[in-house]
Parts: C-alpha cells; sequence; structure tokens
C-alpha cells in the first residue's frame, strides 16, 4: 500500500494519529481472517507436504540420518545418492530365493555391524568436535578417528561399539602389541606411541576395570561414546526393514503422521477463526475435517509417487499439486459446512415429525 492509497482510505476528516492507526490496525486485521477464512487449507496442505518432502530423505523418510552419514563415510561414491543408498540396503536384505533375510542371517548381521561401526564412529567424532577428524580410509589399522591437540600433537583413538566389556579388551591387548612394535602409522606417517579406546558409555566403567588387570594397558585411555551398541544396530536395522518387510507398515505410519500434523494445524487455524469471530463452531469444525481429509489425500499421493519413483522433489510436487487439485474439486462440487447443517436440520426435522407421530 502506498502513502497515497493510505491516505485516501484513513482520512476521513481530522482525526487523532491514535484513531487513524486504530483504523488501520483493524482493516489488516480483518484482511488477515478473510485470507485465513478462504485460503488456509490450501495453505497449510502444500506447506505440510513440502516441508515433509525437503526435510530429511524425503517424504517417506526410510533411511534415518545416521545411517546416511555412515553410508556417505564408508562408501562415499557408492552410496552417494538416497536412490543408490536405498538399492545397496535392499540387496543385503533381499534373498535370492525371494521374499527376505533375517535379520540374524549372517549375510545381514555382517552388514549391520559394520555400519553400526561406522555410526559409533561418526558420532564419537561429533562428540569430540571439530578437532577430531576420521581415518580417510576405511580399513585404517587401529585407529579410527585422531584428535589434533593444541599443540598440533595427535590423540588416535580406536572406536569399538561392543556390548562385551571383555571382548573389548582382548583386542586391546592386540592394539597395544601392534603400537609396541611400532607397527601403527598416524597422519602424518609417524609412528603412533599410543592408541585409545572409545567404546559405548553404558560398558566404558567395566572396560577400565578389566584392563587394568593388564599392565601393558595401564596409559591407555577409556573414552565414552553416547550411544550402546544396540542402539547402534537398530538404527541400521530400521533402515533395511523400511525398504524390506516392514515397508508398508512404515508407509502407513508415515502417512498417519502427516494426517495428523496436516490435522492439527487445520484445526488450530480454524480454532483461531471461530474464537475470532469470523466463523461458526459448526462450520469451523466441518472445514477442518474437510481440510484435513484432502490434505491426507494428497500426502498419500506423494507417499505413493515417492514409492514408485523414489524422488523427492517429484512426489513432493505431486503431493502438492494433487492436494490443490482435490481441493479445488471440493469446493466446486459441495461444501462440506453446509453438508454438515443441512444434514443435521434435515435430522431435528425427521425427529420432530416422528415425535408428533408418537404422541397422536
Amino acid at each position: 500500500m502506498t502513502i497515497d492509497d493510505f491516505c485516501a482510505r484513513y482520512s476521513e476528516g481530522r482525526r487523532r494519529i491514535d484513531d487513524v492507526v486504530r483504523a488501520w490496525q483493524l482493516a489488516e486485521l480483518d484482511g488477515l481472517l478473510r485470507t485465513l477464512r478462504d485460503q488456509h487449507d490450501q495453505l497449510i496442505g502444500a506447506a505440510v507436504i513440502a516441508g515433509d518432502a525437503l526435510r530429511g530423505d524425503g517424504m517417506l523418510d526410510q533411511i534415518p540420518q545416521d545411517l546416511q552419514d555412515a553410508f556417505a563415510n564408508l562408501m562415499h561414491a557408492k552410496a552417494g545418492t538416497y536412490d543408490e543408498m536405498r538399492q545397496i540396503l535392499r540387496s543385503k536384505i533381499e534373498s535370492s530365493a525371494g521374499g527376505y533375510l533375517r535379520f540374524d542371517d549372517d549375510h545381514v548381521r555382517g552388514f549391520i555391524s559394520k555400519l553400526k561401526g561406522q555410526i559409533g564412529e561418526n558420532i564419537f567424532q561429533r562428540h569430540v568436535g571439530s578437532a577430531a577428524q576420521l581415518a580417510e580410509s576405511g580399513s585404517q589399522e587401529a585407529w579410527d578417528v585422531a584428535v589434533k591437540h593444541a599443540d598440533g600433537a595427535h590423540e588416535y583413538v580406536q572406536v569399538k561399539l561392543y556390548g562385551d566389556a571383555q571382548k573389548v579388551v582382548q583386542h586391546m591387548v592386540k592394539v597395544q602389541e601392534k603400537v609396541v612394535n611400532g607397527l601403527i602409522e598416524g597422519c602424518d606417517h609417524e609412528t603412533v606411541q599410543q592408541i585409545d579406546f572409545a567404546v559405548p558409555a553404558d560398558i566404558a566403567d567395566k572396560v577400565r576395570e578389566l584392563k587394568d588387570k593388564y599392565s601393558q594397558l595401564q596409559s591407555m585411555r577409556v573414552l565414552p561414546i553416547p550411544i550402546d551398541a544396540q542402539a547402534a544396530a537398530d538404527i541400521v536395522k530400521e533402515g533395511l526393514g523400511n525398504v524390506g518387510p516392514d515397508q508398508l507398515a512404515h508407509f502407513f505410519h508415515e502417512l498417519f503422521a502427516g494426517t495428523m500434523a496436516a490435522g492439527s494445524l487445520h484445526g488450530i487455524v480454524n480454532g483461531f477463526l471461530w474464537y475470532k469471530g469470523a466463523k461458526e463452531i459448526s462450520a469451523a469444525i466441518a472445514d477442518a475435517a474437510g481440510s484435513s481429509a484432502v490434505s491426507t489425500a494428497g500426502i498419500g499421493m506423494g507417499l505413493v509417487a515417492e514409492t514408485l519413483w523414489h524422488s523427492a522433489m517429484f512426489s513432493g510436487a505431486v503431493g502438492i499439486s494433487g492436494r490443490l487439485f482435490l481441493g479445488r474439486l471440493a469446493r466446486s462440487r459441495w461444501s462440506f459446512a453446509k453438508f454438515v447443517l443441512s444434514s443435521i436440520a434435515e435430522t431435528k426435522t425427521q425427529v420432530a415429525v416422528l415425535q408428533r407421530a408418537a404422541s397422536v
């Protein structure tokens, strides 16, 4: 609005500035309410679908973020895209005879263990901060993370996401033998003098207790990782299940989550419009229900599109376009609020007729 438009609309003779500002604020609020009343269903539905498509790995969110990070650091270009990650996961869980392998199958268990270890390394690196860097090679011997101190020296750490403290200590002994024999090389090709161990926080105290029984391990530090072995394995299993045997259940879980988000927002906005007097209570309830149903259909269309074409951007576009089309179709065909009100009125009329007939 230009200053000329403002003056033309609010210059009704000489008035106090407070009265002019109050009139302007009321007009703006009225315009906002009209916009919300007429367009909020489309805006909310599109926002939920777009937000879901842009967040995580798409609308389906099949691969947890920690698992994506593990793929990126472990397999690099082999798992450079979301679809490549999904194909790798599916190939590891699919059986050559058809169907899916169990998680306790040796082939699947080895794959879970490999990614679980990488998840542990990533979490430890984030826990330490920017001073920590992962080994360039996934097959780096004896250490996984190098922590650079202020004096330029490196502390080398091997991450072991085991659930058994005794196995960790047994591995410590083997690594220490290599360190003593000068067989381990550091970041700058120097001979590593000491390697510390990072283990799940729930077994860290037990590892310290057991290692103290070995004189050669006295100087070795035990550092805690804020995740346990089972939790890391569950992250990998979740991704495997979501692209394999549990993909249908996951689909409906995502649909339900999207429905709840859209329904809550539609309900809040319609409740606000009722509170401000812009809608009757019956119309607000009916509009919230109708808009939620249309948004749910749009979310479902987006999820189906991503299932078929594996593209987050395309599925988001399909969901938003479908939601807009269904919304316009619903408004052009019938008014859900009017339908509810007319149904209530007709029901009351029929009840009154039956009451009069019964009283005769």
